[in-house]
């Protein structure tokens, strides 16, 4: 009996562990893509000032970061990834409302 409950004692404690683990991970892959979400709005801002081969590749060296991120943390669960599609479709969480982005699109950008 003892030995059972041992064994029970560590699996509970590594299934915390490895659900504290993959939180982190999460967590550390969704400020890597802020900053990366940053980084694209601040292009769009300096397209005026910026020759197309610059921009093209800023954005290519971006993709690559998006890319990296997606390789390197673990993907997010079916629950998780509806739980967020509802939160940025149905409550507009971390979107932009109709006309906001128009505000930092640099002109001559077509607006949809």
């Amino acid at each position: 009996m003892g030995s059972a409950v041992l064994s029970l004692c560590l699996n509970l404690y590594a299934k915390e562990y490895k659900i504290q683990n993959e939180v982190s991970q999460h967590r550390n892959a969704a400020n890597v893509l802020w900053v990366i979400r940053e980084e694209y709005v601040s292009l769009l801002v300096d397209f005026e000032v910026l020759e197309d081969s610059e921009i093209q590749k800023k954005r290519d060296v971006l993709c690559n970061k998006v890319s990296e991120v997606n390789n390197n943390y673990p993907a997010t669960d079916k629950k998780s990834y509806r739980a967020a599609q509802k939160a940025l479709q149905k409550e507009e969480e971390q979107t932009f409302k109709e006309n906001e982005v128009d505000s930092i699109l640099p002109n001559g950008i077509d607006k949809y």
